[in-house]
């Protein structure tokens, strides 16, 4: 089992200077919105919709400030790969 790490997000320079100030990014069918005040997301590992993205300052942090709200991100379902179907070798008479 992969040990849970905390991310605070914020969104970089270039997004404040636009109109909205805010980035928002969907994660496995959840939105959220990054902006000037820090989010704090708890995870086993990053998704990469958010670690790719190069408009958001990701740091890992070790706690989180009181009173601040952690969202939870559940990783993807993990699927079992398919077994490739083989053909039953004939044996030659």
């Amino acid at each position: 089992m992969k040990e849970t790490k905390i991310y605070k997000i914020r969104v970089t320079g270039d997004v404040l200077e636009t109109a909205a100030a805010t980035r928002r990014v969907d994660v496995n069918g959840q939105v959220l919105s990054f902006g000037r005040e820090p989010v704090y997301v708890r995870t086993d590992e990053l998704p990469p919709q958010l670690a790719d993205d190069r408009h958001l300052r990701i740091e890992e942090v070790d706690s989180v400030p009181p009173g601040m709200v952690v969202i939870n991100l559940k990783p993807e379902r993990v699927q079992e790969p398919e077994t490739a179907f083989q053909e039953p070798v004939r044996k030659r008479r």
